[in-house]
């Protein structure tokens, strides 16, 4: 494991995190969505690359969330670090049927990676 592409990873994440914000106060949701959805793809990746060393080269959220859960013995014990080191926690996205997010839900989700 590289520190350095770790760090990119988080970088990259915490932009996309600003942008979406960004998007999402100028009426921009699908982008806003797609932004948070990317911040979240790139910290499952972060946390697998310091707790395994490696991540896999995948886009699927919830196959990166078994991958960390498998790594971390437990999503539990994920969520318990983040809420006790302060780092943002990272969430999955709930979508309908036809890819659209429920908008009063992205705002809870905006709110909830602020942790």
């Amino acid at each position: 494991m590289s520190f350095e592409e770790a760090e990119l990873l988080r970088l990259r994440a915490e932009a996309f995190l600003r942008n979406a914000e960004r998007l999402y106060a100028e009426g921009e949701y699908d982008l806003a969505a797609f932004g948070v959805e990317q911040y979240c793809q790139l910290m499952l990746k972060y946390k697998l690359l310091l707790k395994t060393g490696a991540y896999p080269r995948m886009h699927s959220l919830i196959r990166l969330v078994r991958e960390l859960a498998k790594a971390a013995e437990g999503i539990k014990e994920v969520a318990d670090e983040a809420k006790r080191t302060g780092e943002r926690k990272v969430v999955l996205i709930s979508f309908s049927g036809h890819g659209l997010l429920d908008m009063a839900n992205f705002a809870d989700v905006l709110g909830f990676t602020k942790g």
